[in-house]
C-alpha cells in the first residue's frame, strides 16, 4: 500500500484519514486548512468576534472564508519541491 504515495505526507494524510474517520467519503482537514490560510493570509478572509459569553470577554480574529482551490493548489505544490 505504500507504493500508492509518491510523497511521504499522502501517506500521513491518507492514515490519519483511515484512523479518525475511514467512514467518511470526503473529509475537510480544518486545521491544514488553518494553517494554509494563516501562511496565505492573501486567500482568506478575517473577522474580529466578541468571545462567548459565559467566560472573560475579549476579541479575537477568525478566518471567515478561504479560497478552498488556492490553497489546496499551493499545499500540493509545495510538497513537490
Amino acid at each position: 500500500m505504500d507504493d500508492l504515495y509518491a510523497i511521504p505526507i499522502e501517506k500521513i494524510l491518507a492514515d490519519r484519514w483511515r484512523e479518525q474517520n475511514p467512514q467518511d467519503k470526503t473529509r475537510v482537514m480544518w486545521d491544514l486548512a488553518l494553517v494554509q490560510a494563516y501562511l496565505l493570509p492573501q486567500y482568506s478572509e478575517t473577522l474580529l468576534v466578541n468571545s462567548p459569553p459565559e467566560s472573560q470577554t475579549f476579541t479575537v480574529k477568525i478566518f471567515s472564508k478561504i479560497e478552498k482551490e488556492a490553497l489546496m493548489e499551493d499545499f500540493w505544490e509545495v510538497l513537490k519541491w
